[in-house]
């Protein structure tokens, strides 16, 4: 006796296992060898086939793999040879499974300010481009993840650490994402030109108070601006990243973009800007300036883009020159840009030199335009007293922490295009104690950061030149006096008319009932004159002597680049201290600074010092690779992102999100906590109206999406009101702050959303069908139920702690809370303070909406497939959207709803190319015989019907692609339910012609070479199992018999639940509701005697039927 396993077992019982395992082994061998079906691959599996994916003709009838398609129906059956020769039947069809299926996507990359024109005169070539972005050019698998197992500490809405945890391999796609990048040349220095000015209209100051300091971009604005330089370039048929490299000095603070106010300028507002503002609003309504109309459809981008006719795709990788459209739109958004100044200009001149005056008319232009959801509060605000103006706008957690959108430096606009501002110093911004994925000054690639060293070394190799050669030094030499008697008379006029007026300014403070004079105030309206003028004049000289002898000259000086950095500096500076007064044309004149000439022709200091060609390298080699490590994460979470899947859906073999239907209803609950209003507050109600408009963007053209709406009260309803108050759990949550008066961690009541789920389909099941869908696969209709429950208490309740709104696996959940005493925290911080949650859940509510439509995610989640778990990248999460973690958005963008259309047809391709391969696979298993072959010639018809079922079936595969690669969703989903009918008709013609073959092959005797090895594969392991048989038995026999005896008492490793003797335990067996005391080797023994008596009923079967077939059906 010895150990096995830690129990105590005969060493002639030991070998049972091994011999357990040998008669496996020869059982498979056996039936390997007579052709029997197995699992896995089948002999004769090869190569799938890829569909879509070769070249500029992939999608055109004429290329080479759907030639072959088309043909197949038309098959000769007269070639028994051929019929023969082929491995199966699959093989002799010409039948492959689908192994992908490319989907092409249309990309262009516009680089703007990368010709030497931009930032730190960065000069991007063509050999650069086609080396350094010749792999977005790529083919991503899409990607769908098992949204079932993901908590907050997945998705990124936890206020902990956040890392991506999630070890998954996803959900398989056949679907292939086929990038098409185009690379668009556009005119140089004038566009740039264009994006600088527009740049300097729509900033203004963060701090009302500190002109000179940090600038915010209105997004608002910019998103418009480039939504007009998309269509007028003809990009709107595809995905457009444009990457920006304005030119701004690096001594200067950056600035970044945001949609409405910073907190300044609303702590502003409601203060001392409050009166300006009304007198604003009060004054006659000016019609803002009005973008100039792009082209009608018909340019060049029709030769471009594939047509209907056709079937093309662009060329994988290309470049196009549109310098000839983007010039003229320079030229026509000069005029809208003017008008900008000139509206502003118009504004401010009502407020005088008041600080402040750019955040009252940015706050008027909100007020009157209503753009966004801060915009009616705010409006409510202004116009209630000060303390309910407060309590609206803030809680006790506002107060502490800022209201405001985060600054960012890259923007994702409603339209379908994305922008990345590398000149730009957003701030940081991420989960609130770090984790991956989080966005510091180090994400994005910093065009100083990366060629600063070089402009020094240019710097001084240009002073080295000039010291040895005369005419430069004395050039230099004439501008530095020039300066210096220039901005002396300047300086000195400044200052006189500063003392004639301050003179004036005192004899009128003297006369009666005068306002007396604020020293300090004058002084600083002096300073700020006085350094804009002197900055003009220093502006104004450099100009003068660019014109003299840099302009238009084959050589110029090297001075010239030197004055044309102190030019960009200047033009900074000026722009900011003239922002309460709006840009003059002295900052953008007509010439656009193209008077300093180009580096190239700066070619001679690379001969004398070899070093700058070496620094300039690897300058242009890191930035490069930084950036194209940017665009690509743009590309895999914004573009191509990837899907949640959860559900298994009817008639998908594989995990999908909600499938397509034609008619979707939307069943809203609105269940209320009660009628009473609290004392301090209002009851803040869902805006049940904004949520219908915003979902209803998302129907397809011959999509039909119905809301129907039910009020109850829980009040007077006790079963919803058992259910929500069993579902009400306690939790202590840390909340990061570093304030005081904020307590580091706190009790919360939260909703539990599995058992309020749980309760509320078993509550309104009686009355409602929570969850319909057609059954088949034309999924006609689909009943989405959504319970918005509004709270009146006072502390606001969270789903699962962290959530205002959550997509479950068959309704939806949303919490209106109307407590405004205290406000959960977000878990984001930008910029070092913790971002507020919004007032209203719809925000949270539209982006659960999306997900559970469709599956499509946030930006900031993605898939790692080298470290097989879901990623965060919150990159991407930028843009006034939904599913935006900086900004407050509340309507989806295109790119959004492009993701639902995609998601649609992806789910549905996937279902069909299992239906395909799995009745390919079942033509696999059919091997080639001679008398088959007769089958096959009566079989011609149903065959050839197959054939063309799977033609039609690639054929619809190809409309649905080549309107997808158009962008045009409603068309392509129209043919959903056409392709999984038609694969389900192929699946089953497939089984009907390989069950005949099976029938075919019982019912005739077949010669086979590998029959012959049944016989002694059989006899083999039949020998094997008498021997390990008699191993097993013979010592039990000469033993003495087994000694068993009926025990009445429970054994405490027994069960009376019925079924075969397993050993519970060492000398313990059960049988059904008897319990006898036995060895464990007499069970092995049985064991051994089961089986010598199953493998002489095979021995017995084969010696009857003597053939394949039959050893096959047995």
């Amino acid at each position: 006796m010895r150990k096995i396993c830690g129990t105590a077992l005969p060493r002639y019982d030991c070998a049972l296992p091994l011999v357990a395992i040998l008669l496996a082994l020869g059982c498979t061998l056996a039936r390997s060898a007579s052709g029997g079906a197995t699992t896995g691959k089948v002999k004769g599996d090869g190569p799938g086939v890829k569909l879509f994916h070769a070249g500029f003709d992939a999608l055109a009838w004429d290329s080479d793999e759907l030639t072959r398609i088309r043909q197949l129906h038309a098959k000769d059956f007269s070639d028994k040879q051929a019929f023969l020769d082929a491995r199966n039947m699959a093989d002799y069809l010409g039948l492959s499974p689908v192994e992908a299926m490319h989907m092409p996507v249309p990309l262009s990359i516009v680089f703007i300010g990368f010709a030497g024109d931009g930032n730190m005169n960065v000069n991007v070539t063509t050999a650069e481009i086609q080396t350094w972005f010749g792999h977005l050019d790529h083919v991503l698998p899409h990607t769908r993840i098992d949204m079932s197992d993901i908590t907050c500490a997945e998705d990124g809405y936890c206020r902990g650490l956040v890392h991506g945890q999630f070890q998954s391999t996803p959900v398989h796609s056949y679907v292939h994402m086929n990038l098409t990048c185009q690379v668009v040349v556009v005119q140089r220095k004038e566009v740039i030109h264009a994006f600088d000015r527009a740049i300097h209209v729509f900033s203004r100051p963060v701090d009302p108070e500190l002109e000179t300091g940090s600038q915010q971009v209105d997004a608002t604005k910019m998103e418009a601006l480039i939504d007009n330089f998309v269509q007028f370039m003809g990009l709107d048929r595809s995905y457009t990243i444009v990457v920006l490299n304005p030119a701004w000095s690096p001594a200067e603070p950056a600035y970044g973009y945001r949609q409405g106010l910073s907190q300044g300028e609303i702590t502003h507002l409601l203060g001392p800007g409050s009166k300006p503002v009304m007198d604003l609003l009060s004054q006659g309504y000016i019609a803002e300036p009005a973008l100039p109309q792009p082209y009608a459809t018909g340019s060049w981008r029709n030769n471009w883009y594939s047509s209907k006719s056709t079937k093309s795709i662009a060329t994988k990788f290309s470049e196009h020159d549109a310098v000839w459209y983007s010039n003229h739109w320079a030229n026509t958004i000069e005029a809208y840009l003017k008008a900008e100044e000139d509206y502003r200009a118009s504004l401010m001149s009502s407020l005088g030199k008041e600080k402040g005056a750019a955040a009252v008319v940015h706050g008027v232009r909100v007020l009157r335009n209503l753009q966004g959801p801060l915009a009616q509060v705010l409006r409510e605000d202004l116009m209630l007293d000060r303390d309910t103006a407060a309590a609206n706008l803030h809680s006790r957690f506002r107060s502490m922490h800022p209201a405001e959108d985060c600054m960012v430096s890259n923007w994702v606009g409603h339209s379908r295009w994305l922008m990345l501002d590398l000149t730009a110093g957003g701030k940081d911004w991420g989960p609130a104690l770090g984790g991956d994925g989080v966005v510091h000054k180090h994400t994005l690639p910093n065009v100083h950061e990366h060629f600063s060293n070089l402009h020094s070394m240019k710097r001084s190799a240009r002073e080295s030149m000039r010291q040895e050669n005369p005419e430069e030094h004395a050039l230099a030499t004439n501008l530095a006096h020039e300066k210096q008697a220039h901005l002396a008379a300047v300086g000195n006029k400044q200052y006189h008319a500063y003392m004639m007026r301050r003179q004036a300014r005192e004899r009128d403070a003297r006369a009666p009932d005068a306002q007396a004079l604020d020293p300090h105030k004058e002084h600083d309206d002096w300073s700020r004159s006085y350094q804009e003028a002197m900055a003009k004049a220093e502006l104004e000289l450099y100009e003068r002597f660019a014109m003299r002898h840099c302009h238009n000259m084959m050589n110029p000086p090297h001075i010239c680049m030197d004055m044309k950095d102190e030019v960009d500096k200047l033009r900074t500076i000026i722009t900011k201290l003239s922002s309460s007064r709006g840009v003059g044309t002295e900052v953008f004149p007509k010439h656009k600074w193209d008077i300093f000439g180009f580096e190239d022709q700066y070619a001679d200091l690379k001969e004398m010092y070899p070093e700058l060609s070496e620094e300039e390298v690897r300058a242009h080699e890191l930035f490069m690779a930084d950036l194209t490590a940017v665009l690509s994460r743009a590309i895999r979470h914004v573009i191509v992102p990837p899907t949640a899947a959860w559900r298994q859906a009817d008639g998908y073999s594989h995990l999908t999100a909600t499938p397509y239907a034609k008619q979707v209803n939307f069943e809203i609950y609105v269940i209320s906590e009660s009628a009473q209003v609290m004392e301090y507050a209002r009851a803040r109600h869902f805006p049940l109206e904004d949520f219908k408009e915003q979902v209803s963007s998302l129907a397809l053209p011959h999509q039909k999406f119905d809301f129907t709406s039910h009020a109850y009260t829980l009040l007077d309803d006790p079963v919803l009101a058992t259910a929500f108050s069993a579902s009400i759990r306690t939790a202590h949550q840390e909340i990061p702050s570093s304030e005081e008066l904020l307590e580091g961690e706190a009790e919360r009541l939260f909703i539990d959303s599995r058992e309020l789920a749980y309760h509320l389909r078993r509550t309104l099941a009686q009355h409602h069908d929570i969850r319909k869908t057609s059954p088949g696969f034309d999924h006609t209709h689909l009943n989405v139920p959504i319970f918005i429950f509004e709270l009146h208490r006072d502390w606001g309740v969270l789903i699962d702690e962290h959530y205002n709104a959550k997509a479950l696996d068959d309704m939806i959940l949303v919490v209106q809370n109307a407590a405004r005493d205290d406000e959960h925290p977000t878990g984001m911080m930008c910029g070092g303070s913790l971002l507020a949650r919004p007032l209203s859940p719809l925000k949270d509510a539209l982006a659960a909406t999306l997900l559970y439509l469709g599956g499509v995610l946030p930006p900031h989640l993605g898939y790692n497939p080298g470290k097989h778990k879901v990623n965060h990248d919150w990159l991407w999460s930028v843009g006034a959207h939904p599913l935006s973690a900086t900004s407050v958005g509340t309507r989806y963008t295109q790119v959004q709803k492009d993701a639902l259309g995609r998601s649609y047809l992806l789910d549905a391709m996937d279902s069909a190319a299992d239906k395909v391969n799995a009745g390919i696979r079942k033509l696999r298993a059919t091997h080639t015989t001679h008398s088959l072959y007769a089958h096959v010639l009566k079989s011609q018809p149903k065959l050839v019907a197959m054939l063309r079922k799977f033609d039609h079936l690639v054929s619809t595969w190809r409309s649905i692609v080549t309107y997808a690669y158009e962008l045009e969703w409603g068309p392509a989903a129209d043919l959903i339910s056409v392709m999984q009918q038609e694969s389900v008709e192929f699946y089953d013609l497939a089984v009907a012609v390989s069950t005949g073959t099976e029938s075919m092959h019982c019912s005739g005797k077949t010669t086979d070479d590998s029959a012959r090895h049944i016989h002694s594969i059989i006899t083999g392991s039949g020998a094997v199992a008498i021997g390990a048989a008699l191993y097993a038995l013979w010592p039990r026999l000469l033993s003495r018999s087994n000694k068993m005896r009926l025990n009445d008492e429970e054994h405490p490793y027994s069960r009376r639940d019925g079924g075969l003797c397993v050993v519970a335990h060492p000398g313990t067996c059960k049988t059904a509701g008897m319990h006898y005391s036995c060895e464990g080797p007499s069970f092995m023994s049985v064991y051994s005697v089961f089986v010598l008596f199953e493998f002489v009923e095979v021995l017995w079967a084969s010696r009857d039927h003597g053939h394949k077939g039959a050893w096959q059906a047995h």
